[in-house]
């Protein structure tokens, strides 16, 4: 899977997944369900902590710039 996504991000589609994505999505899809996270792994996984991090510190900016404007 990782080398499929590498190969068509150098085609030029999409944007690149970071290795903390690719890993995420690695997981997901193994073939064994056993072998795959369950949803309280996967709401532990660092990429995605991160995204929330990051999407709650977006969401706080844009709140500032909102009251900015009133």
């Amino acid at each position: 899977l990782a080398r499929c996504i590498e190969q068509r991000r150098r085609q030029g589609y999409g944007k690149p997944l970071s290795a903390g994505a690719l890993e995420l999505l690695s997981s997901l899809l193994r073939p064994q369900p056993r072998e795959r996270p369950s949803l309280e792994q996967l709401l532990q996984h660092p990429w995605l902590q991160q995204q929330q991090q990051r999407g709650a510190a977006e969401g706080v900016a844009a709140v500032g710039r909102a009251e900015g404007h009133k």
